[in-house]
């Protein structure tokens, strides 16, 4: 399993987060850990295809539009606590997903 940890260092993710990563290789990331990061701005997982995991923070106050738009084999997310907003179609097409 292919596994993204981002840097606790990084507070906001957005799509431009990922540029270094190639589209092939971003399609192999199964499982994408997070550490205090508290925004996720809008399309910022948006496909990716593979992505079956991911370890929201605690800390984590806003899911952006689209953000885990199409990722159609991504299974359960568990939503921190103090999570205040979920933009629009957060999660449109994730046709798997088991457990919110």
């Amino acid at each position: 399993m292919e596994v993204l940890v981002v840097p606790s260092t990084i507070k906001i993710l957005s799509p431009g987060s990922f540029i270094n990563i190639p589209k092939q290789d971003q399609k192999k990331i199964r499982k994408v850990v997070l550490h205090n990061c508290i925004e996720i701005i809008d399309d910022a997982f948006d496909d990716w295809e593979s992505l079956e995991d991911i370890n929201l923070p605690q800390g984590l106050k806003k899911i952006g539009e689209y953000s885990f738009r199409c990722c159609s084999n991504l299974k359960n997310i568990v939503l921190p606590y103090g999570l205040r907003e979920i933009g629009n179609q957060a999660f449109r097409g994730c046709v798997n997903l088991e457990k919110l």
